[in-house]
Formats: C-alpha cells, sequence, structure tokens
C-alpha cells in the first residue's frame, strides 16, 4: 500500500516508474497495443479510431483493478492547438485492468513496446530559483547538493509535486480554480534510447495528469496539459 498522505497531501514523497523491456513487476506498457478492454467499446472506437493513437496504460497504484490508458492525436497540429485544459486532446480513460489486446488499429508505429516497471518510492525533489538565478533542487525544506548529476530519470512520476518544463501558472491556474491537484507526469527524458524510431510525441517534453483529490478518494481524472522543451 502506497502512503497516500505523504504522496497526495503532504506531498513530500511520490512513486518513480521507468520503461523497461523486461517483464519483470510490470505496471502497465507503453507503446503497444491498446488494452484489451476498448474492444468491448464499439461506439468509443468509432469515435476515435481515425484521430488517435494508443500511448500508454499505467496501473493506478492507489487501486490495482483500476489502470489509466492514454491516447494521443494522430495530428501533431491538434496536439500543439489544444494543450491544456479544458480543452486538452490528449484523451486519459481510467478502466478495468486488462491485458494488451492484439488489435493494431490504435497502434503508434514509432513507439517500440516496453514495460512499465514495479513503481519505487522516493523524496519529492523540485526545483527553486535562488538569488542568482541559478536552479536549486529542494526535498522536505533541504537543497539536494548536486542533484542533477544524481537523479535517476524516470518515465512517470506518480504523487508528490509536477517538476514542470515551463513554470507558467498559464497550465494549472484554471486546473486549480476547478478544484484539480496534480496526479502524476510522464517525462520523456525517462525514454530509453530504444524507445522511440522517429520524432518524440511531446518534443522532448512531458504529460501531466490531475484530478479531483479529497479524503483519499481521487475522481474525474484527466490530461492536464503536456508542455516540451
Amino acid at each position: 500500500m502506497i502512503d497516500f498522505n505523504n504522496i497526495l497531501v503532504k506531498r513530500n514523497e511520490c512513486i518513480l516508474y521507468k520503461a523497461v523491456r523486461n517483464n519483470g513487476e510490470s505496471n502497465g506498457w507503453i507503446g503497444g497495443n491498446m488494452p484489451g478492454f476498448f474492444l468491448g467499446q464499439d461506439r468509443l472506437l468509432d469515435s476515435y479510431k481515425n484521430d488517435y493513437l494508443f500511448y500508454l496504460a499505467l496501473i493506478n497504484p492507489l487501486n490495482p483493478k483500476k489502470m489509466f490508458s492514454i491516447f494521443t492525436p494522430r495530428n501533431h497540429r491538434r496536439l500543439l492547438n489544444r494543450n491544456i485544459y479544458p480543452k486538452c486532446s490528449i484523451l486519459l480513460f481510467e478502466h478495468a485492468v486488462s491485458q494488451e489486446s492484439n488489435n493494431t488499429d490504435f497502434t503508434n508505429p514509432v513507439i517500440l513496446r516496453h514495460y512499465i516497471s514495479g513503481g519505487k518510492a522516493a523524496p519529492n525533489v523540485e526545483p527553486h530559483y535562488n538569488s542568482n538565478g541559478d536552479v536549486v533542487w529542494i526535498s522536505n525544506g533541504q537543497v539536494v547538493p548536486d542533484y542533477e548529476n544524481k537523479a535517476e530519470s524516470f518515465l512517470i512520476k506518480f504523487g508528490g509535486k509536477p517538476e514542470l518544463i515551463q513554470a507558467s501558472p498559464h497550465y494549472y491556474e484554471k486546473l486549480h480554480k476547478d478544484g484539480f491537484e496534480f496526479l502524476f507526469q510522464i517525462d520523456e527524458d525517462g525514454y530509453p534510447i530504444e524507445l522511440i524510431e522517429g520524432d518524440l510525441p511531446f518534443g522532448f517534453g512531458a504529460v501531466y495528469v490531475y484530478a479531483k483529490i479529497k479524503d483519499d478518494i481521487v475522481e474525474d481524472t484527466c490530461v492536464g496539459y503536456w508542455q516540451f522543451s
């Protein structure tokens, strides 16, 4: 069981996931085919088949019977033009856990399928700028010396605080106003070298997922925005 209070209330801890080739302790997958759950959703498939590609499926660490599936627009201009809540074009579905299907209608040809590793608990670390304008990394109120040289890259950071590429409040102020809080992010800095055979979907960026979080209940999960370097 994860410590809900430390991860999503105090936010001094997080869970980190990586993309790996071997199926050790798998918590989902990135690339490959969509989960079998969607094969029974004819109306949904008909609505999105020509417009979207499957991106990843992550088992929800708060409820291992559920998983999140994310789909991205095939049209890159649509992805760029609709990059922020409430009109973000990236789709997220929470549904019962299911295995990968054999259906390739939504498979992204540039992503080489990888598993998502077992989650690893870690202190939350976030960037701040000192008086000289230099980035310093803070964990639980303390500076982490030389953090960038010590830090492990991650594919997914669940809980804690978001590590933003662009810190402008423009991205999250509407979400906060409507009662949403950060849930997890997917960071392209954590891609293994062999994962992508072409352009990175988000321009060496990150996707940020938000939800309404209250009294140990997480609901109304959605993609809040994505950013690129």
